[in-house]
């Protein structure tokens, strides 16, 4: 879990953002909440040395991974 106090600018970023459901790398099948985000998966395949496939819209949002793109 993060803390303010340790990540005050997530905190900061997180309401300015519009929700994850309206994101294009929204991986919203049957309402799971995933993101699709390829370089959060490229940092922490590097980092962990793990092979991720999907990873919650609450571990990335207000992250600089975070790249919010407007679904059309």
């Amino acid at each position: 879990m993060l803390s303010f106090w340790r990540h005050p600018i997530i905190f900061i970023r997180r309401p300015l953002l519009p929700t994850c459901r309206t994101c294009i790398h929204n991986d919203g099948e049957y309402g799971t909440g995933f993101c699709d985000c390829k370089e959060y998966r490229d940092r922490y395949e590097k980092l962990e040395g793990d092979e991720l496939e999907r990873t919650f819209c609450s571990e990335i949002r207000g992250t600089r991974y975070c790249k919010y793109e407007e679904l059309h």
